[in-house]
């Protein structure tokens, strides 16, 4: 388990591996190389908003709405809309994608400007 800092929430534990089809986590050979896990605060608004670019290498994905707001989530690309894709629920609502993450450019949108989305991936 690798255990990196960050200035919102504190030590962040990662573990690196995948799933063994029964739900267990098969740990991944260590390359001597470790997972940076920087925490980064998009400010989300009325318009479809990018959080991350497409074609970034990510094994997990976590998003936190930090905000009073609810935000939409698109992971397939597309620009987010009001009402479809993830909903993320205000005041710490979480979505954590690790066994089947998107490639594709993931866009977020609120109904309230000034919403804020905390992005972790690695």
């Amino acid at each position: 388990m690798t255990t990196t800092a960050n200035s919102f929430y504190g030590p962040v534990p990662v573990l690196m591996g995948t799933d063994d089809g029964a739900g267990n986590l098969v740990p991944v050979a260590s390359t001597g190389a470790r997972a940076h896990v920087n925490p980064a605060a998009v400010s989300v608004g009325t318009g479809s908003t990018a959080v991350l670019a497409a074609g970034l290498a990510k094994n997990l994905l976590i998003l936190t709405n930090d905000s009073a707001n609810v935000i939409y989530v698109s992971t397939d690309g597309n620009a987010a809309v009001v009402g479809q894709g993830l909903r993320i629920n205000p005041s710490g609502g979480v979505v954590v994608l690790d066994a089947s993450v998107p490639t594709g450019a993931i866009n977020a949108i609120s109904g309230t400007a000034g919403s804020n989305l905390i992005v972790v991936y690695a």
